[in-house]
């Protein structure tokens, strides 16, 4: 008797790990890719949906070429190809006095016009990219709960 319950809580945690990784994972990939304007419901079914974390994976591995970016202003989402904030107005990037495109800090001369370009350079400030803890938070779960199962099995059937 007490081995067919212990067999019956054993399943009934083995069940809820199965079905609350993929949730927390499913959850975590909407939101993100909600945030960077991804397809989310797209991504969410291939990280659920997809086996052996394999649709996760694929997940972060294309995500990184879609912008994370803040102003250091307002903390509004930023393109990389922002010159200001179009909420605060922050510069975010330095332009050419010639013609106005973006350039890069220590360019001597604009590559779109070739107009020298001045030494100083100290009047923006770049955006910032943002933290991420939420995977951190999911990857420890996913790591942390086979290994507490685990365990929990063999103490289980030791007694």
């Amino acid at each position: 008797m007490l081995l067919s319950l212990n067999v019956a809580v054993f399943l009934m945690i083995y069940l809820a790990v199965l079905i609350g990784i993929p949730v927390l994972i499913g959850v975590y990939v909407y939101r993100d890719a909600s945030r960077r304007g991804m397809n989310a419901v797209l991504w969410t079914l291939v990280a659920v949906l997809a086996p052996m974390f394999v649709g996760l994976i694929i997940y972060l591995l294309v995500r990184g070429s879609y912008a994370d970016l803040l102003c250091p202003g307002c903390a509004a989402p930023v393109r990389e190809e922002y010159l200001s904030c179009p909420r605060c107005g922050a510069r975010l990037k330095a332009s050419c006095p010639g013609c106005g495109a973006p350039v890069e800090y220590g360019w001597r001369v604009c590559p779109h016009c070739g107009s020298p370009l001045p030494e100083t350079g100290a009047d923006f400030i770049p955006p910032v990219r943002r933290q991420d803890k939420t995977l951190w938070k999911i990857l420890l779960v996913v790591l942390l709960v086979p290994v507490l199962l685990i365990l929990t099995m063999v103490l289980m059937f030791s007694a």
